[in-house]
């Protein structure tokens, strides 16, 4: 037996070295390796996704918070209490998948579909004023997804699969506010199972395990108690609702039982109000008569005084003519007298006028008559003295 000691001396180192190597967690996933993801282990794309999942409901949480207390709607207040409280368990869900490449693709798709919610979808106008807060907010988170996912994949990855991304959202949408999701995939469930191991490759795992547990926990503990807030304010509206039911189905059963006991109280009043009518009928047509007299009497006395009234203003009017007659006469006479002298003034200005008219052109006629005269007789006697002249120079 001595001589095999240096034998098992130099086997056990080996034999732990080869175990330590083969319980140790792989670096990558055989659907990382597929996905050519570089630069990056599968604990860290794995821790990536808890702290993606971590601020998903955080900031789902902000925006249902700032939903509810500015609402005063009970339906819209509803439909915040039902986003916080699935929507973030959904995204959870996937982003806690063992296959960290499975719950970034999950996560995307789901983002992608909650976005496409809001956005276009059923539950496009279930916020009312308060839509763009969830638009904006999906779309944010969907952004921040994006950016993990250039960072882990090749850019060709990245392009190849957000047309598959768009094809599918429009496919399967999501219907409902518990946002229960259609993702299902047969490779998916492939590559979920591909790194399922066994014998030391287990016990060397189990490390891995606890630790990605343990930052679950975590996660949990800080989000589970402001689950509590929302889950109360879910009750708290479901107890609303029931109360309101039950008030309605009191109020509608008070109702018919006190229909059924006011019948004869209401046939009392319908006979009084007959009566009632009657007499006030009566009443009223006895007023009337004594109105219509009253009305004969005033309108006889009012036509005889309104004669009265006529005749005086008729004879008022008939002095006031008179002495109106008088008076214009004796302007009329005043104003003749007055507009004698002015007329007569006014003639004689215009026969001097005339007169001076007609005068100054003979006058002028006069003088031109005798100044032709006074020319043609020097003419004639120029023109005799030199005929005589002529006739003398020629003798």
């Amino acid at each position: 037996m001595k001589p095999q000691i240096p034998a098992l001396i130099t086997i056990v180192p080996a034999v732990l070295l080869s175990a330590g190597c083969s319980t140790a967690p792989p670096q990558k996933t055989a659907l990382m390796e597929a996905m050519e993801v570089q630069d990056i282990t599968k604990r860290e794309l794995q821790t990536l996704m808890y702290r993606y999942a971590e601020h998903y409901a955080g900031q789902i949480e902000l925006a249902s918070e700032e939903i509810y207390e500015q609402a005063t709607d009970a339906e819209i207040r509803k439909n915040a209490i039902l986003w916080n409280s699935h929507c973030a368990a959904e995204m959870m869900k996937n982003c806690f998948n063992n296959e960290p490449m499975v719950a970034m693709l999950s996560a995307w798709v789901f983002a992608a579909q909650v976005r496409d919610y809001y956005e276009n979808g059923y539950g496009r106008d279930i916020f009312g004023p308060f839509q763009s807060i969830a638009i904006e907010t999906s779309q944010g988170l969907e952004d921040d997804l994006y950016k993990i996912i250039q960072v882990v994949l090749p850019e060709s990855q990245v392009e190849m699969l957000i047309p598959k991304l768009e094809e599918y959202i429009e496919e399967q949408p999501i219907r409902n506010q518990r946002f229960v999701s259609q993702f299902f995939s047969e490779n998916v469930v492939k590559a979920m199972g591909a790194e399922v191991a066994s014998g030391l490759s287990a016990a060397g795992s189990m490390n891995e395990q606890l630790v990605a547990l343990t930052d679950r926990a975590n996660i949990l503990t800080a989000h589970l108690p402001r689950q509590v807030f929302w889950q109360t304010a879910s009750v708290l509206w479901q107890s609303e609702q029931m109360i309101a039911q039950m008030r309605d189905s009191t109020l509608a059963a008070i109702r018919q039982e006190a229909a059924g006991s006011l019948d004869p109280v209401f046939t009392f009043l319908d006979q009084q109000r007959q009566y009632t009518t009657e007499d006030i009928a009566q009443e009223r047509a006895a007023i009337l008569e004594a109105l219509a007299d009253e009305r004969t009497a005033v309108l006889s006395y009012l036509s005889q005084e309104r004669l009265e009234v006529i005749q005086a203003i008729m004879d008022a009017r008939g002095a006031t003519m008179s002495e109106m007659d008088a008076m214009t006469l004796e302007a009329l006479q005043q104003f003749m007298i007055e507009t004698r002298g002015a007329v007569e003034a006014s003639i004689d200005q215009i026969y001097l006028r005339t007169v001076q008219m007609l005068v100054l052109p003979m006058v002028f006629l006069v003088i031109f008559v005798i100044a032709v005269m006074i020319w043609t007789r020097n003419t004639v006697n120029r023109l005799l003295e030199s005929r005589d002249e002529r006739k003398s120079s020629q003798q």
